[in-house]
């Protein structure tokens, strides 16, 4: 019999993963909140128009060599290591090496895990980051908007990818996006990778060279108005990584192309806007990858990239603090100074590497900031609000110490104070009584505000000056310290929440249930509905178990806090385990209360009986018997599953179906996991006592 009962379960296990099969996938909630206020702080930005590049997979090591290497020619030798040796027959200088040297600023960029296109040109252009489990679930079409710099713009035209132009294109009903369609693609990549980059700057070129009031004057008066964004995709890299190594000459000549284009594109905007001093360029990428040209995961080359900007309003580059040391004069710009400097720390050998091969540019300041930071930067050159749901910090050391960038300070704290006043108000509402605020949010940033504005009033329009100095470094820090507790507290609205008191809730819920059992056998002894009862308390108690927190989602997260205080370093797979061990703990302990009922002392109870307590045939009974019981809500849920309305209805209703059918396995594998605690447990009396296994069976 006990044969046929596993067979019996490992046919419902086939039929349950077969109905989870067909239905998708689970839907997990997004932080993203609607109706944050936008912070307006001028109307005279620096810069009426931005242009961005995005290297699509370039590595910054790798970037970084090609074009601030050497400083009059492209290094395109895989194996080179110093800068003593001129190795490529390419004379013509590095265009965006000469921007580090002589025009812009520049530094790392550090992003997190995972480091897949869509979450990183979110974080880019939107300045945060999205769950994980997006990137698996509908890469394509994500069903929660976002708001980013192209719905900030007045205008916007973005070039690229098929998968990337349609999702920053997609709420932004001003913006304009073109794209190669995938029969495009594959033709240009199998015949050359850079014929994909060559792509976006032909749109851009045939953009302004339709762009004349003759031609078509409605296009004219957009490529003219203020608060222009547009964005130019460049993928080739990611291709040319995967298909030769990231370590191959190919990859670099991909990224020497990518430097000509951008530089014929920089003289395109420049002759047709008349070199009007009013365009910001922004180059940036969205990931690395390894030598074999993966990405995905938090590894140095997959999490470093490149920024470099020059254009209006952006300051120049600055000379380096001269040391004894051979190492760069790594400017930290932003509140994510600490998280910068911790990334720094743990990529040693990434440093030692960069001094090797960036020679060229060793003798400037290097602002290295976080991805989320660039869209800030991005929103302060053109005067745009902040993203809305944004958590980037604006690195202000890329801009000139003037009243603008004062200015821009405070709307970023002020963007940040607005995101997280609704996220205030939300849990609030969902809370009652129960919520607690963030104290430090009301109790110091009205007066962080006030002082602000009173060192912004002290300052005159125009150039810094000397008198003006301390009058900005109050702005900064206290800036920096009200950005500081409004991203706490957006952690802790995110984060501190109820889940301790339910594992007490939980735990005296099952030791209640446990009493009742007993009285119940104690003064009626054993009946059919008793049984069918214990069965239906112990589904419900999985239920309970299973929906008690909202830890679940976790699971799909690569930013996990509340697991760092128990780990020294970074350990993404040590951490997930936590998270399932934390989730596991509910239902373990409803098993072990379930395993104790079973054990609990009768006089009613038949010696036939007696002898299967605790026997896995026994178990298996009250398994199948809450199996059936389950089936009979997935039944329910099988007809409450949607295939209309919207993204989070269908994910929702697909969700209950799939965890109703996964009692099937859950059932039996915490059961066994409570058998390790409990089987040394046999009633006797009104109680329990620990059975001692005899030298003769230990021996057996």
């Amino acid at each position: 019999m006990g044969s046929s009962i596993v067979r019996l379960l490992l046919l419902g296990v086939a039929f349950h993963a077969l109905c989870i099969i067909s239905i998708f996938d689970i839907y997990f909630q997004s932080t993203v909140e609607s109706s944050i206020h936008s912070a307006n702080y001028t109307s005279s930005p620096p810069a009426k128009r931005v242009i961005i590049f995005t290297f699509d997979g370039c590595r910054v090591d790798k970037l970084f060599k090609v074009v601030a290497g050497y400083a009059d020619q492209h290094d395109l030798n895989p194996d080179s290591t110093t800068n003593t040796t001129k190795i490529s027959s390419d004379s013509r200088v590095p265009f965006l090496g000469d921007v580090m040297r002589n025009r812009g600023s520049w530094g790392v960029s550090h992003n997190h895990a995972p480091t897949e296109s869509r979450p990183c040109h979110v974080a880019l252009t939107a300045g945060m980051y999205e769950d994980p489990h997006a990137v698996s679930n509908s890469w394509k079409r994500h069903p929660v908007p976002f708001d980013s710099v192209f719905n900030q713009s007045n205008n916007a035209f973005i070039f690229g990818n098929k998968d990337v132009a349609p999702i920053l294109a997609a709420h932004a009903p001003q913006a304009v996006e073109k794209h190669y369609s995938a029969r495009e693609e594959v033709e240009m990549a199998r015949e050359d990778t850079t014929l994909l980059d060559v792509w976006a700057y032909r749109r851009v070129k045939e953009l302004f060279a339709k762009g004349t009031e003759a031609k078509d004057p409605e296009l004219y008066s957009k490529l003219h108005d203020e608060k222009l964004v547009i964005y130019c995709h460049f993928l080739g890299t990611d291709l040319t990584g995967p298909k030769y190594g990231a370590d191959s000459k190919e990859y670099l000549e991909n990224i020497a192309v990518v430097d000509d284009l951008i530089e014929k594109t920089h003289k395109i905007i420049e002759e047709y806007y008349g070199n009007d001093g009013r365009t910001a360029y922004v180059v940036n990428a969205d990931h690395g990858m390894d030598l074999r040209g993966d990405h995905g995961d938090d590894a140095p080359a997959k999490t470093r990239t490149a920024i470099i900007a020059w254009g209006a309003g952006i300051q120049g580059p600055e000379t380096a603090k001269k040391t004894d040391k051979n190492e760069f004069d790594v400017e930290l710009p932003t509140r994510s100074t600490a998280e910068v400097q911790a990334r720094l720390e743990a990529q040693e050998h990434e440093e030692q590497v960069a001094v090797r091969e960036w020679g060229a540019v060793l003798g400037f300041k290097r602002k290295d900031v976080m991805q989320t930071d660039v869209a800030a930067l991005i929103s302060a050159l053109a005067g745009l609000p902040y993203p809305r749901n944004s958590v980037g910090v604006l690195p202000f050391t890329y801009l000139p110490k003037d009243k603008y960038r004062a200015n821009a300070m405070r709307a970023n704290a002020q963007q940040l104070y607005h995101h997280v006043l609704r996220k205030e108000e939300v849990m609030r509402a969902h809370r009652g009584l129960l919520f607690v605020p963030y104290s430090p949010l009301h109790h110091r940033v009205p007066d962080l505000e006030a002082h602000i504005d009173e060192a912004i009033n002290s300052l005159s329009e125009g150039k810094s000056h000397a008198i003006h100095d301390d009058a900005h470094r109050v702005v900064e820090i206290l800036s920096q310290e009200m950005i500081d507790i409004c991203r706490n507290a957006i952690v802790y609205y995110q984060t501190t929440s109820y889940e301790v008191l339910f594992y007490l809730a939980l735990s005296s819920g099952l030791v209640s249930w446990v009493m009742v059992e007993a009285e119940q056998i104690s003064t009626r002894g054993v009946s059919t509905s008793r049984e069918v009862r214990r069965a239906l308390m112990l589904l419900l108690f999985v239920q309970v178990s299973f929906l008690g927190t909202t830890s679940v989602a976790s699971l799909t997260s690569f930013q996990i806090p509340s697991t760092r205080r128990f780990l020294t370093e970074p350990a993404p797979s040590i951490a997930q385990a936590l998270v399932v061990l934390k989730l596991l703990i509910p239902f373990v302990l409803v098993a072990c209360a379930f395993r104790v009922s079973l054990l609990l002392p009768s006089g009613a109870v038949s010696t036939r009986e007696k002898e299967l307590r605790g026997n896995s045939l026994w178990v298996s009974s009250y398994v199948l018997l809450a199996v059936a019981l389950a089936d009979i809500l997935a039944v329910q849920f099988l007809f409450l599953v949607n295939n209309e309305g919207s993204w989070k209805q269908m994910g929702n209703s697909i969700a209950e179906f799939c965890i109703v059918n996964s009692q099937i396995v859950l059932l039996p594998t915490i059961l066994i996991l409570a058998w390790i605690f409990v089987h040394d447990l046999e009633a006797i009396g009104r109680g329990y006592e620990l059975v001692e296994e005899d030298e003769d069976e230990k021996d057996h």
